[in-house]
């Protein structure tokens, strides 16, 4: 399970930056991941960056180490992230990829870098796209996501919210309001679930 984890991780950072992971040739490769995964270096931990000659070292053998969102976490930390963040989809926040995408240079090679709204990001895998935060979709974030509630408000007030229906613990729900720069909000959920 922890080897399907960490290459779901992998696949996740190869699809949001430029960044690309593959077996190594000891040989040949300069720069190498080394996964480690013993009974002699306990722990779930990442150094930050490449520790020396070209490796970059991560620790993924307790059992908590078998979570997506800890994999793409530690694999942030591998990469040179040093502050990161997870959004609400257990996967990177947008600040941390667009720090990867920064680290690596991932947009040198665009003719053009898109404009992206509510928030999203350049892309670091493809030129014309972004990468939206949670609620968003769409090649410049403009469009909301599948099951995603879009409340807009055109002044200050207060915004009441029931989000019904039975919810499992791994299902999202994203409540977006927007309101003019400025304007003072209070939102209260008054129900959750049924």
């Amino acid at each position: 399970a922890k080897k399907y984890t960490i290459l779901r991780a992998m696949d996740y950072w190869q699809s949001v930056s430029c960044v690309t992971f593959r077996p190594a040739d000891l040989i040949k490769d300069y720069e190498f991941l080394s996964l480690i995964s013993s009974s002699v270096n306990i722990g779930c931990y990442s150094n930050l960056g490449m520790v020396q000659e070209g490796s970059f070292i991560t620790n993924l053998n307790m059992q908590c180490c078998d979570s997506f969102a800890i994999a793409t976490h530690l694999l942030a930390h591998t990469l040179g992230v040093y502050n990161t963040g997870v959004d609400v989809r257990d996967k990177p926040s947008v600040a941390t990829i667009a720090q990867v995408n920064e680290l690596y240079k991932c947009s040198a090679g665009c003719p053009s870098v898109p404009s992206c709204l509510n928030g999203g990001i350049p892309s670091g895998k493809s030129c014309g796209s972004c990468v939206c935060r949670s609620g968003w979709s769409g090649a410049k974030c403009d469009e909301t996501s599948a099951g995603t509630q879009l409340i807009q408000v055109a002044d200050s007030r207060d915004v009441t919210l029931a989000l019904d229906g039975v919810f499992t613990s791994a299902e999202e729900k994203v409540v977006i309001v927007q309101a003019p720069a400025g304007t003072k909000i209070t939102v209260t959920v008054t129900s959750f679930g049924p």
